[in-house]
């Protein structure tokens, strides 16, 4: 992962950190392998330790932080939610391989 990608991704963990309870942040996609293009999203996986409050409602919270970040530093934050119960036991899940994936090719830039 590049500098400036690394310096998004950890703004970005710093604006959900004390609002969510967050297991891990990871980004993964293009720009955590290296091969991305200078107009690449920073693909972000938010893993959600509470599965008490809708996921639904911090997902949209969490979007709104990524989209501060790109009217402040021009790069689309796209992050993606998942429950870390999901994460841990993907078979669960329609998307397993996208789970697979970010597992695979994956940067982690906070664990709690």
């Amino acid at each position: 992962m590049d500098s400036f990608s690394e310096k998004i991704a950890r703004e970005f963990v710093e604006n959900i950190r004390g609002k969510f309870n967050i297991h891990d942040v990871i980004v993964y996609g293009s720009r955590a392998r290296g091969d991305f293009r200078p107009d690449s999203d920073l693909d972000i996986a938010v893993i959600l330790n509470d599965e008490t409050d809708p996921r639904r409602t911090k997902m949209l919270a969490i979007t709104d932080i990524g989209t501060d970040l790109l009217l402040k530093h021009f790069i689309l934050v796209s992050p993606f939610t998942v429950l870390r119960h999901e994460w841990e036991n993907p078979r669960t899940l329609q998307q397993k391989w996208f789970i697979d994936n970010v597992k695979k090719d994956g940067v982690s830039v906070w664990m709690h």
